[in-house]
C-alpha cells in the first residue's frame, strides 16, 4: 500500500515504515528531505479496514509530498527563535509571541487539510477517508472541539470532512484524478509483468510478447 500511494502521489522516494506497538490509534511521519519515516500504531490498524488503512497511509504520504515535514520543523524553529528575540526585547513586543503561535497552529491545520486531500486521491472513494475521520472522532473525542480548534494543530473532524467533500466535488480534484490515472497507466505499462496474463515481458515494452495485449 505504501508503494502504491507513493506511485499515485508521485513521491520521489518511499518512507521507511515502522509498526508501533501501542493501543493509541495514531500515525505520523518524521525525518528530513533525505530520509522519511512513517509510523503506524497497532491500535490504529485494529480499528481500520483495509481501505481506511490505505487512506491513513495516503494522508501521511501527503505530508511528505507537500514537504510538510521540513516546513513543520522550520516553522517551529522560527517561532522559537522569534520568541527568544522578543523575550530579549521585552515590553509590548512579547505580545507577538502568542500571535505567532496561533499563526503556526493555523498553518498546521491547513497542512492537515492538504494531507486529507492526498488520502482522497489515493482512495478515489471519499467514503474511506471520511469513515477514517469519523472513527478517529469516536476514539479521540477531544480533537473534535471547535472551541479549542484555534489552539490545535488539527481542524475538527467535521471541518476536515466538509473540506474533503468540497475538494471531491471540485474541478481541481478531477484534474488531479486525470493525472493520477495517467501515472498509473504508465507505471503498469513499464512493469516487467503483463497486467492481463501476468506473463513476463520486457520492462519498456508496451505490448506483452505472450498475449500481445497493449499495456496502456
Amino acid at each position: 500500500m505504501i508503494r502504491e500511494c507513493g506511485i499515485i502521489l508521485g513521491l520521489h522516494r518511499l518512507p521507511e515504515a515502522y509498526l508501533l506497538e501501542s493501543n493509541a490509534p495514531i500515525a505520523f511521519t518524521f525525518g528530513s528531505e533525505d530520509e522519511w519515516f512513517l509510523v503506524i500504531s497497532s491500535g490504529l490498524l485494529k480499528i481500520l479496514d483495509h481501505d481506511e488503512v490505505k487512506a491513513a497511509i495516503g494522508h501521511e504520504c501527503g505530508h511528505m509530498k507537500c514537504h510538510h515535514i521540513k516546513y513543520h520543523t522550520l516553522a517551529e524553529m522560527l517561532v522559537r527563535g522569534v520568541e527568544f528575540s522578543l523575550d530579549l526585547a521585552g515590553g509590548l513586543l512579547n505580545m507577538l509571541s502568542p500571535i505567532l503561535r496561533l499563526m503556526l497552529f493555523s498553518w498546521h491545520r491547513e497542512s492537515e487539510i492538504s494531507a486529507d486531500r492526498a488520502a482522497l486521491i489515493v482512495s478515489r472513494d471519499p467514503a474511506k477517508p471520511v469513515s477514517l475521520l469519523r472513527k478517529l472522532a469516536r476514539v479521540i473525542p477531544g480533537l473534535n472541539n471547535p472551541v479549542l480548534e484555534p489552539l490545535s494543530t488539527h481542524p475538527t473532524h467535521e471541518e476536515r470532512i466538509n473540506r474533503l467533500l468540497e475538494f471531491y466535488r471540485s474541478p481541481e480534484y478531477r484534474a488531479v484524478r486525470g493525472k493520477v490515472d495517467w501515472r498509473l497507466a504508465i507505471s503498469k505499462a513499464i512493469s516487467p509483468i503483463c497486467r492481463f496474463c501476468s506473463g513476463s515481458k520486457p520492462t519498456l515494452s508496451l505490448f506483452c510478447p505472450k498475449c500481445g495485449r497493449s499495456q496502456v
